[in-house]
């Protein structure tokens, strides 16, 4: 689940400076589609911008919150800054489970933020 204006699959496309709704997103298993439990886990978030050669300039390694643990549910809050430039951003959110365990999702490949100008 994907929480944010014009949502297809895991691509958003947001405008530049853009801070309002966050970034939401239900972790799930990519085998099982069972959903992640985050009881006791930790959060991040990272966003890259794409550049014209291909090679990707960081913009976000910050935390990010976990709304339900329960649920699955994680959430960056845009900040100032963070969608300062029109192009296409690959964004993953890391977890660091209680038992230290560390896993990035998506699984496989990224989500996409498409900022328009």
């Amino acid at each position: 689940m994907l929480s944010n204006p014009a949502i297809t699959e895991s691509r958003i496309v947001m405008k530049v400076g853009d801070t309002g709704q966050p970034l939401t997103i239900q972790l799930k298993n990519h085998d099982t589609r069972r959903v992640i439990d985050l009881t006791g886990a930790a959060a991040s978030f990272t966003l890259k911008l794409i550049n014209n050669n291909s090679t990707a300039e960081l913009i976000v390694d910050a935390p990010a919150d976990i709304i339900d643990p329960l649920e699955g549910l994680v959430a960056y809050n845009w900040q100032q800054g963070d969608l300062s430039t029109a192009g296409y951003y690959t964004a993953v959110f890391t977890i660091i489970h209680s038992s230290g365990e560390i896993e990035a999702y998506p699984r496989e490949g990224y989500i996409v933020v498409e900022v328009e100008p």
